[in-house]
């Protein structure tokens, strides 16, 4: 039977390859691996509450919490109350934050390119549906045990 390299191994390496190179990139803008992602997420809505970003990032509410705060502080993003809801927050890119989206897509881009470098079309596209199949797998067993757990 032939070995396979542990894919948790290798995609710890990717993720922290990643994290040195958007850093090195986006550091001057106050923008990093931790910020960038909640604001391409807010790039294609006009506003979402804390609770929908954190369900469509698959991240923790106390982690969307710490980066929504520091991208308040950088003038990134807006947050007001929910009118519907006194407990919930909406948050929505400032016109400052949405001068900064063009920079961070050209940057993730330019990791896609690193990445896929000498892969043709077939490659890229394999690789992708891939790596969104095992996001869902880790998604559903993350689900399927929170839920044994709160039996």
């Amino acid at each position: 039977m032939k070995e396979y390299g542990s894919l948790g191994r290798l995609i710890a390496c990717l993720y922290r390859q990643a994290q040195i190179h958007l850093e090195k990139k986006l550091s001057p803008f106050g923008l990093g691996s931790g910020t960038f992602a909640y604001m391409v997420m807010l790039s294609h809505f006009d506003s979402l509450s804390q609770n929908e970003i954190t369900r469509h990032l698959h991240i923790d509410k106390a982690t969307t919490t710490r980066a929504i705060q520091k991208l308040l502080k950088q003038g990134y993003v807006n947050k007001i109350q929910d009118p519907s809801d006194q407990r919930a927050f909406i948050v929505s890119l400032t016109t400052e934050g949405k001068k900064q989206i063009p920079l961070v897509k050209e940057v993730l881009q330019e990791w896609t390119d690193i990445l896929s470098k000498n892969f043709d079309e077939n490659d890229r596209n394999s690789a992708v549906q891939l790596l969104q199949r095992m996001v869902e797998n880790a998604i559903e067993h993350r689900s399927n045990n929170h839920k044994e757990k709160n039996i």
